[in-house]
């Protein structure tokens, strides 16, 4: 399991791996206005109660759609609201990178979703346009940078 990195945590103090060795981890990844995840939460919390003796841990992790949902007190009232008694990470931090084209900042050849200067974030799971050449297309070397941790990159895709 990897190290749980969040902003904040509801309901406890910051879990760590090692603190969770031994145990059976139920990992929900949720957000406080999608149907789809509202609806395992009486589970969760039947499953966290009755188990919890048993070495269950139930974890939420907050994973923001919009942006209203970055918003702590927004997250702390609908974990109130929804009765939820289990540990929720917050995961609201976006995530900055830097891409360079040609080893230099892409200028007039940024996407819609990093700056001239090749700068950017990663705010959710998306597609991202970070470079988009303009002019002739030609062959160009490109290189992206995280400058925090919490992004995986699984594709990337030209044209």
């Amino acid at each position: 399991m990897p190290e749980l990195e969040a902003i904040g945590w509801l309901n406890s103090a910051p879990l760590q791996r090692k603190s969770l060795r031994g145990k059976i981890v139920l990992v929900d990844f949720w957000t406080y206005t999608c149907i789809n995840s509202l609806r395992p939460l009486p589970y969760l919390k039947s499953w966290e109660a009755k188990y919890k003796d048993a070495g269950l841990v139930v974890i939420g992790v907050h994973t923001p759609e919009f942006s209203f949902e970055k918003n702590r007190k927004n997250v702390e009232d609908a974990v109130r609201n929804l009765n939820v008694r289990y540990p929720v990470a917050i995961d609201s931090k976006p995530v900055r990178f830097k891409v360079t084209l040609d080893g230099k900042a892409p200028a007039d050849d940024c996407g819609s979703d990093s700056a001239p200067d090749g700068t950017g974030q990663v705010q959710q799971p998306r597609l991202y346009q970070l470079i988009r050449q303009k002019g002739q297309i030609q062959d160009r070397s490109f290189e992206i940078e995280f400058l925090d941790p919490g992004v995986q990159a699984f594709v990337f895709t030209f044209g």
